[in-house]
């Protein structure tokens, strides 16, 4: 989740009526329009491209639907257009702060401050058939409107048609009998009561038939605390030394809730520490050393090279020294050549070059014995790392009375941790991936300029969105209306291991086989190229796998790049 701005502290409660009260004469269908308009903004992506929104709070706080702003990152903005097409017209940027795929739903904060129109949501627990509904939004964006300007607001009335309910009798949908068109989407639609009762999301385009979210969901999502950590930074310096965590919580239903925020840690054994943070100042805090060690710090552990020999030892102390103009701790060093131009290759994988200063002899520990060591005539000094802790998971958990109401996790690494992603990929590097403590599964593709396949988009899907098998002794991966498939040379067995040359799959014959095809595209020849990091299953049944893949179409087309895991050990 994205840095979140400290003043979502300050949130009151959201204008929601959850009373009891006993129910008034309905308003008319002007004196919604009258309600609704102002809080209903057009969500402008990019340049013809755009959804509808509406403001849930005065400070600037709009819903709308995931999958209009999925393209957005949590560092860029969208524009909202509150007022579109009149003189009162203003645009306002606003950043994703929370998004729900499996809701459809997602929350933006305008920049700056506020005190705009905001909707009220109701109740959709007696909504019946036949309930007359009206929905606010930018059906087709600014195609409506003349030249560079942004039309007016459009409103429907409708009807409910249908109320979809899934296995266990849960409100789902909300059907209604209108042409709501693309555009709509994130739009709200109100009951005569003037209250919010679902977001348009989906529909069929000439039927008549169009999807709402129900209300009850919009609730469950804004219910959910707003959740942000700054990860600290790890490296060679504090890895053993306590040092802050720090994250920040708040409730947008109700503000003045006593959160009880715990932090957890798990190492990359599985190890995991549990410990509360502390409210301080609009801000949770926890003090905790990323890697403990049962006796304190660990020895360091160097090879010492001579021409006639070398030396195997442990340092005790960790003294610190100069290298040209920069001071640096022998625990930092993973490779050093003395000298009267002496280099060092440090932890973080910075380069040092220069006069060494104040590390003439090492005082090392063998077989028991205290020994000094000289320098002057070392070909190498190498540092063995202390251990092979190089990544922290990091959980925040927020409880309030109790129940658990959110949870953000996110993946600490030591400074300096080389690991495997697109960019390694780009560089025609595989890399072996970082040992995970839980089992990991997702897909993630980059597609980049000119590729066929993949258009040049990029596409990340989760564990329940993933059917994986194994098929004739090919993996095989459907998702979304895509299909990936690894295969062996004809007459060998897929196994851990990296398979170059790689064809088009069932085309391959003596080559590897590969094949990332779907939703109508495809290509006739194929060049790839791709690594198994770790692939077990029982008889026909694949139990975990790690690939990661690049291919091109018609083979000298621009590349797509891959990267799968399925309960697998690695990240």
């Amino acid at each position: 989740m994205a840095r979140l701005m400290p003043c979502l502290f300050v949130l009151v409660s959201l204008l929601v009526d959850k009373s009891g009260a006993k129910a008034q004469d309905p308003l008319s269908r002007a004196e919604v329009a009258t309600l609704a308009k102002p809080a209903t903004a057009l969500v402008e992506i990019k340049p013809g491209t755009s959804g509808s929104g509406f403001c849930v709070h005065p400070s600037g706080l709009f819903v709308t639907n995931e999958h209009v702003v999925r393209s957005v990152s949590s560092n860029d903005s969208v524009t909202l257009v509150l007022d579109p097409g009149l003189k009162t017209q203003k645009l306002v940027k606003a950043r994703v702060i929370q998004r729900d795929k499996q809701l459809d739903l997602a929350l933006l904060r305008a920049e700056g401050e506020h005190k705009l129109p905001a909707l009220k949501l109701g109740s959709d627990d007696n909504l019946s058939e036949l309930t007359e509904l009206i929905a606010f939004g930018f059906p087709f964006g600014k195609t409506l409107a003349k030249g560079e300007q942004y039309p007016t607001v459009t409103v429907n009335v409708a009807n409910v048609s249908a109320l979809r309910t899934d296995a266990k009798g849960e409100l789902t949908r909300i059907q209604l009998d209108s042409n709501l068109s693309p555009g709509n989407s994130g739009g709200p639609v109100l009951d005569r009561s003037g209250k919010v009762m679902g977001v348009v999301v989906s529909g069929i385009v000439g039927a008549g038939i169009n999807n709402l979210i129900p209300v009850r969901h919009v609730r469950r999502f804004l219910d959910r605390p707003v959740l942000a950590f700054t990860p600290p930074v790890i490296n060679a310096k504090n890895r053993y030394d306590a040092i802050d965590f720090i994250a920040t919580a708040a409730t947008l239903v109700d503000a003045d809730a006593l959160l009880e925020v715990e932090l957890i840690l798990t190492a990359a054994d599985g190890s995991q520490r549990r410990i509360p943070m502390k409210a301080d100042n609009g801000q949770f805090r926890a003090r905790a050393v990323p890697f403990p060690s049962a006796s304190g710090k660990p020895p360091i552990r160097l090879e010492i090279q001579y021409s006639d020999g070398s030396v195997s030892a442990v340092v005790g102390e960790d003294p610190k020294f100069r290298i040209g103009e920069e001071s640096v701790l022998l625990s930092q060093v993973r490779h050093l050549k003395p000298g009267p131009k002496a280099e060092a290759l440090l932890a973080d994988g910075r380069k040092l070059e220069g006069v060494l200063k104040g590390l003439d002899a090492l005082t090392v520990m063998l077989g028991g014995q205290r020994l000094d060591l000289k320098l002057a005539g070392a070909q190498e000094v190498r540092g063995v790392p202390r251990d092979q802790h190089n990544r922290l998971a990091c959980a925040i958990v927020v409880r309030k009375s109790g129940q658990e109401i959110g949870r953000h996790e996110e993946i600490v690494y030591l400074e300096g941790t080389q690991r495997a992603n697109f960019d390694t990929l780009r560089q025609g590097k595989f890399i072996k991936p970082v040992s995970s403590a839980v089992p990991v599964s997702y897909l993630n593709i980059l597609s980049t300029a000119g590729d066929f396949i993949g258009q040049g988009n990029s596409y990340s899907y989760k564990a329940d969105e993933l059917k994986v098998s194994w098929k004739n002794g090919t993996i095989c991966v459907e998702v979304d209306g895509w299909k990936a498939e690894f295969a062996s040379p004809r007459g060998d067995v897929l196994g851990v291991g990296e398979y170059a040359n790689a064809k088009r799959y069932p085309f391959n014959e003596d080559s590897p086989g590969i094949c990332f095809s779907g939703k109508g595209r495809g290509a006739n020849q194929i060049a790839g190229h791709f690594v198994i990091w770790e692939l077990e299953r029982k008889d026909n049944t694949l139990v975990r796998v790690a690939v990661d893949f690049v291919q091109r179409a018609e083979i000298k087309g621009p590349p797509l790049y891959g990267m799968l895991r399925y309960n697998s050990k690695f990240e």
